[in-house]
């Protein structure tokens, strides 16, 4: 069809729970995923809309989904992002 590439709603996803918009954010995130596997960002995103509609325990459980990745880089990953909203919420990652 003509969506944009699933990163690229991944990112709007993330943009819209981040501005108080879980349900908006979901309907993104549902439009990249598509019919193809969950990924890492996907988990984070997902975790943000848990935690945007007070759901803790799937938050905490989508953010602890999100792999390390094999080999570090330059920039931060979604592992990071979790990582960082784990120690958020209070948890030990």
């Amino acid at each position: 069809g003509n969506d944009p590439p699933a990163n690229v709603l991944n990112t709007y996803a993330a943009v819209l729970v981040e501005s108080g918009e879980p349900h908006l954010a979901w309907q993104q995130l549902e439009r990249g995923i598509g019919a193809r596997a969950v990924d890492d960002a996907d988990r984070f995103v997902l975790g943000r809309i848990a935690e945007a509609y007070g759901l803790r325990d799937d938050a905490l459980r989508a953010y602890r989904q999100v792999k390390r990745p094999a080999t570090p880089g330059d920039i931060p990953t979604s592992w990071d992002f979790a990582q960082k909203r784990l120690k958020t919420l209070g948890v030990t990652p």
